[in-house]
């Protein structure tokens, strides 16, 4: 097997985690030795908390030369994580690592993209520039950003991932033989081109809708369903990511009201925050819908609420990235290899 790999430049890897990434990081390991792939090191970043609320990284086994791999999550808490993750990036610098990959498969600030309001900043913008700064970090890997243009921010190399290569899978195995009630349903004309991807990976019998929603200071109202009729069919909503959770809810609600027979709500990143006194898991488990997420960011557990792994997903782009000839672009067209 490692014959064929014709693995490139390869003198091993060490991978570094967050201990919340120790799972996805160990999968990850654990499908590339299958491959064939050797010497892979794997440990968890140690953090230091002073009294005062500053935190100082150590990375406790020698990754000088290595190929490092930084398995970085932003779970809840994102501007201590990205210090943190700043911090351990220089560490690594520091520590003589050959190259730094960052695998990120959440990055937070990513919806402020735009200056929709005066004197405000580009804060997405800003976070990519700092997160590629240093010299060592040679590439990037995550997963649905919030828009696809913020790819042009990036000067090195980027993987920026579709989530629908987890959630096709999962759809054609849910939906086997029932492909004509489904209905992937976009939230927003934004999402319009990931719905139709999606829709195209499962089954080309699968129709697509798009809900036309208004926002304004009130909050955000349905307005219409633009597509195929939902009435009778399982509306499968896809999104990049669940945060409070109302808008998606109030999209529900609405393809109920005109006769879809099931939702399921489906996103990348399950944020699920806080909501003045309501949590995003209250409001969830009263909308009468299942939900379908990835962990790239860590949940609670629910009869409703179904986790997709990402750790063989990530292990097969690495493997792409260090394989002579690799393509992660025909990764992403023809699936994961069962």
């Amino acid at each position: 097997m490692e014959r064929q790999l014709k693995l490139q430049g390869y003198k091993g890897m060490s991978f570094v985690t967050t201990e919340r990434m120790l799972g996805i990081a160990a999968t990850a390991r654990k499908t590339l030795q299958k491959l064939g792939v050797r010497n892979i090191k794997l440990q968890a970043v140690h953090f230091t908390r002073f009294a005062c609320g500053e935190v100082k990284p150590q990375i406790l086994k020698n990754v000088r030369n290595k190929d490092v791999f930084l398995f970085f999550d932003f779970n809840g808490q994102p501007n201590e994580d990205l210090m943190n993750c700043y911090l351990t990036i220089d560490a690594l610098n520091l520590a003589g690592a050959g190259s730094i990959t960052l695998v990120l498969p959440y990055l937070p600030y990513l919806r402020q993209d735009r200056k929709d309001e005066p004197r405000t900043p580009i804060s997405a913008a800003m976070i990519i520039r700092f997160l590629q700064s240093w010299p060592r970090v040679t590439r990037v890997i995550t997963i649905d950003m919030h828009s696809e243009q913020l790819q042009a921010v990036f000067t090195i190399p980027t993987d920026h991932l579709p989530g629908s290569v987890i959630f096709a899978p999962w759809a054609q195995e849910h939906f086997a033989g029932q492909f004509g009630k489904l209905l992937v349903v976009a939230p927003d004309f934004g999402s319009a081109k990931r719905a139709r991807k999606l829709a195209e990976q499962i089954d080309s019998a699968v129709g697509v809708a798009i809900l036309e929603k208004k926002r304004d200071t009130t909050g955000v109202e349905i307005l219409s369903i633009i597509g195929e009729s939902v009435k009778g069919k399982t509306c499968l909503i896809n999104d990049d990511m669940m945060d409070t959770c109302g808008t998606i809810i109030k999209a529900a609600n609405a393809l109920y009201t005109q006769g879809a027979t099931e939702v399921i709500l489906s996103a990348t990143h399950a944020i699920f925050s806080e909501s003045g006194d309501t949590t995003a898991y209250s409001k969830l488990a009263k909308a009468n819908v299942q939900v379908i997420v990835t962990d790239s960011l860590q949940t609670e557990t629910y009869d409703w609420l179904t986790v997709l792994p990402l750790g063989h997903y990530l292990a097969h782009v690495i493997l792409q990235n260090i394989t002579h000839g690799g393509s992660v672009s025909t990764l992403i067209k023809k699936g994961l290899p069962q």
